[in-house]
């Protein structure tokens, strides 16, 4: 070590030395601390800070990235630096910061490699900013664990992410701004653990081809925007997420966005937005989710949306839990969709899609499936049974495949399935047995193609159909 930086690190200890005792002195006089003693404390800080930041003091450990130092950020004077920013300014790439409580009124630009970590338990340690984001984070890689961040005024962000991959871990994030956390372009970061909540706008906003992982986060209490929105490209994983008690939608996909989510929590929101909500051209997979409780929709396709529904759980809904419409063709396969207060599935208005393998039962009101309006879609393997309307309602010149599913046990007032207005379905190698009404009513120019379907045991006869619809019946080796 040079003689010069021998007499810095000295004279960095004697500052200290001076700045604690300045400080009892402080402490005594209270509100009456004469002029002199407050100027010599701001006067230290000051030098102290300049000292700490051309000699990086700082403890020398060794990670998975290499060596790096650990600095230490305390208000108390009794670390390396009194402020987060003039920690950033000093560190090096790979070295950690380490934040003791404390309340910090500061914008953070993180533009390299560092870890940002707060002590103590959760909430101690607290950082705001007004009209900017809290942290804005364009480096390749970094974490951010145990601090809560609040951006309290102004139309930013809490986080905004716009590269690399950035670890938020365990924090508590709100914001009265745009929203809680933006990730965009080539950003791939992963939150874990953390408590998204309260927020005017959304809770995550996933844009412009951006990717991430949001996993095991407690995501509520928004109030004007969805609580996560994935949209232009992007494609993020959320995983064991709980999204819930928010007023708008819960995950909101649009704008040929795809990405998976896998083992969501996602229920209790508004009576006027779904909880997932996938249009124009989206194609995401949901898989093993709980989507429940919700006062509107369990999900919505729409406008031209694709994607893959598998082995999700779906039910309580006060509206059709899942609705397709607008030429969406999603694939939904091996979900339960069950005991919601409308419809279990709504294919409408020239959309298409497969339900293959699903069970569908114990729907109050409307049929368990209707398709509607010009859709077309195929149902297949599904069985269909133990609702109180009919199983599958089938209308308004709609048509579709249904095949070789199992359609029983429906309520004596409604047949188990229902053909009217126009629609020319093909049933093929169906079962339909054991439901209180018909098994098939054809009505109000109804018609349609089934072949080979196996009828028995329907109470009020296997079939029902209106003279006038005959001329558009065709049957062709049916079984009772």
């Amino acid at each position: 070590m040079s003689t010069d930086r021998s007499a810095e690190q000295a004279l960095l200890v004697a500052h200290k030395r001076r700045l604690q005792t300045l400080e009892i002195q402080a402490a005594r006089f209270g509100i009456e601390t004469p002029a002199h003693i407050t100027n010599e404390i701001a006067d230290l800080s000051n030098k102290i800070a300049v000292l700490e930041q051309r000699l990086k003091v700082a403890s020398t450990e060794k990670s998975a990235v290499g060596q790096y130092r650990v600095w230490v950020v305390d208000q108390l004077h009794r670390g390396d630096h009194l402020t987060i920013t003039l920690a950033l300014a000093a560190a090096s790439p790979g070295d950690r910061i380490l934040i003791r409580p404390g309340v910090y009124d500061e914008a953070l630009v993180i533009d390299k490699p560092v870890e940002l970590i707060g002590e103590g338990e959760p909430g101690d340690v607290l950082v705001r900013a007004n009209d900017a984001s809290v942290v804005r984070f364009n480096c390749a890689r970094g974490l951010v664990k145990n601090v809560t961040l609040r951006q309290i005024q102004g139309d930013s962000w809490a986080i905004h992410i716009s590269q690399g991959r950035l670890d938020v871990e365990d924090c508590d994030i709100s914001s009265v701004g745009n929203g809680s956390i933006l990730i965009t372009g080539s950003a791939y970061p992963r939150l874990r653990r953390n408590r998204i909540h309260d927020n005017q706008g959304n809770g995550v906003y996933i844009t412009a081809n951006a990717q991430g992982l949001l996993e095991d986060n407690d995501i509520f209490n928004h109030s004007n925007n969805p609580a996560v929105s994935i949209a232009n490209g992007a494609s993020p994983t959320l995983r064991k997420n709980r999204i819930h008690d928010n007023q708008s939608a819960g995950v909101y996909i649009t704008a040929n966005a795809q990405g998976l989510l896998e083992d969501n929590d996602i229920f209790n929101h508004n009576h006027n937005k779904p909880a997932v909500y996938i249009a124009n051209g989206a194609s995401p997979t949901l898989r093993k989710n709980r989507i429940h409780d919700n006062q509107s929709n369990g999900v919505v396709i729409d406008t031209n949306a694709q994607g893959l529904l598998e082995d999700n759980d779906i039910f309580n809904h006060n509206k059709p839990a899942v609705y397709i419409a607008n030429g969406a063709s999603p694939t939904l396969r091996k979900n339960r969709i069950h005991d919601n207060q409308s419809n279990g599935v709504v294919i409408d208005t020239n959309a298409q899609g497969l339900l293959e393998d699903n069970d569908i039962f114990n729907h109050n009101n409307d049929p368990a499936v209707s398709i509607d309006n010009g859709a077309s879609p195929t149902l297949r393997k599904n069985r269909i049974h133990d609702n109180q309307s009919n199983g599958v309602h089938i209308t308004a010149n709609a048509q579709g495949l249904l095949e070789d599913n199992d359609i029983f046990n429906h309520n004596h007032n409604y047949p188990a399935v229902a053909i009217a207005n126009g629609a020319r379905p093909t049933l093929r190698k169906n079962r339909i047995y054991q439901n209180k009404s018909n098994g098939i009513w054809i009505k109000e120019g109804g018609g349609g193609t089934f072949e080979y379907n196996t009828l028995y045991e329907n109470k009020q006869g296997n079939w029902n159909i209106e003279r006038n619809c005959l001329q558009y019946v065709v049957r062709i080796g049916n079984s009772e």
